[in-house]
Formats: structure tokens, C-alpha cells, sequence
């Protein structure tokens, strides 16, 4: 199994809504992971989706490296 397949089974897993810092860094590794791959569309929409749940959770570490993955 590689690293993609191993975030999405555990993003997967996780009950909507529960785990926000969890879900948001899963999310996070995952696009990570993706961009490595050379998927960015997929890698960008996991970002985004990742900043919009941040923003519930007030994490500034998570912001950051949401916005690093974004870029300018």
C-alpha cells in the first residue's frame, strides 16, 4: 500500500465532523502526498478542503502549511 492509499483508508474511517485537527492533518499529508505523485488537481482540492476545516479548528501550524501547499 503506499502513503495515498493508507490516508485515504484512514480519512475514510474517520466519522465526519469528530476529529477536526486529525482530519485537517490527514488531509494536509494527503495532498502532500499527492503533489509528490504529480496529481496537484486532487492535491489542491484536498488544500482546500484541509483550510476550510482549519478554519473550524484555529490551527495556526495547519494554516501554514495549507498555505505553503497552496502557494501564492
Amino acid at each position: 500500500m503506499s502513503a495515498i492509499d493508507d490516508l485515504s483508508t484512514a480519512l475514510g474511517a474517520m466519522p465526519d465532523g469528530q476529529y477536526g485537527r486529525a482530519e485537517v492533518s490527514l488531509r494536509v499529508d494527503l495532498a502532500l502526498a499527492l503533489r509528490a505523485r504529480g496529481e496537484v488537481t486532487e492535491s489542491q482540492a484536498q488544500a482546500e478542503r484541509a483550510g476550510r476545516l482549519a478554519g473550524r479548528t484555529g490551527s495556526e501550524r495547519q494554516h501554514r502549511r495549507i498555505r505553503e501547499l497552496l502557494g501564492p
